[in-house]
């Protein structure tokens, strides 16, 4: 099916570059999962509650021990296809110690919209860093590449620890798969990897954890599994190394796969954190 859906754009690029190169960036951005079908999960709706706006709309958002204004707060970033609720068993474990905020990315869990573009994501994220100045940020997947990103790019002063879980490396590396996938046109190939280059404001190679890393601002943790089949930890080799000489402790788990759910790993967090 796939195949046959790159086939009729690869054919409409023939007569639109352009309208082709829009649909095909269409499909790489919008989630096929992640949204709430029904009412919110009692996890998220027995807590505080808060619409943030952004961009002419407004993003969803979830505060635990809000009135606990001595309370360190700690910002969480989910991934591509998720939403605010894998991160419940964290904070589960961590509630008692401390503030907890976490957004469901646009086109996900109660947020509106269809699609989420990893450069807007990013922006997302140092807006809400912005407006709420977290001490503490724990990003998962896409959303731990975005956040570093963003954070590199900030500088934020008030932002004095970050956690990175089962974060890619090289974003060009998920453009190149989702190509091959639907079978591109090497026209229709270069023209999105063009209009990639636009929206980043930045060359594809560049976008990379291995490059943001370099000029992190503040005390880090990275956290990968070995067995993770999403985001392969021996493409990281690189991010990680360059992580490791600059003193950024590197967990790697086994067993627990991309989503890093268990109390070994949240124990490293709020370790780490305190």
């Amino acid at each position: 099916m796939k195949k046959v859906v790159g086939f009729a754009i690869n054919i409409l690029s023939l007569f639109s570059m352009r309208k082709a190169v829009d649909i095909a960036y269409l499909l790489f951005s919008t989630p096929r999962k992640g949204k709430f079908t029904g009412d919110i999960p009692s996890f998220l709706s027995n807590t505080h509650q808060v619409q943030i706006s952004y961009n002419s709309n407004y993003i969803q958002g979830y505060l635990w021990n809000e009135e606990e204004q001595d309370l360190p707060l700690v910002f969480l970033v989910h991934g591509w296809e998720s939403n605010s609720v894998r991160w419940e068993q964290l904070i589960t474990y961590l509630k008692g110690s401390y503030r907890l905020l976490c957004i469901d990315a646009m086109g996900l869990g109660a947020s509106p919209g269809k699609n989420l573009s990893v450069i807007e994501y990013s922006r997302l994220i140092g807006f809400c860093m912005n407006q709420y100045k977290p001490s503490v940020v724990v990003a998962h997947s896409l959303g731990a590449f975005a956040t570093l990103y963003q954070v590199c790019k900030q500088q934020p002063l008030y932002i004095k620890k970050l956690v990175l879980m089962a974060g890619l490396d090289q974003f060009n590396l998920i453009a190149t798969n989702y190509i091959k996938l639907l079978g591109y046109n090497r026209k229709l190939t270069k023209a999105f990897y063009g209009y990639l280059e636009e929206l980043i404001e930045m060359p594809l190679l560049a976008y990379s954890s291995q490059n943001f890393i370099d000029t992190i601002p503040c005390s880090a943790l990275i956290i990968h599994d070995v067995n993770d089949d999403y985001v392969r930890i021996d493409e990281c080799e690189v991010y990680h190394e360059k992580a490791a000489k600059k003193n950024i402790k590197i967990i790697k788990t086994v067993g627990l796969g991309h989503s890093l759910q268990d109390v070994s790993v949240f124990e490293e967090i709020s370790n780490f954190i305190k």
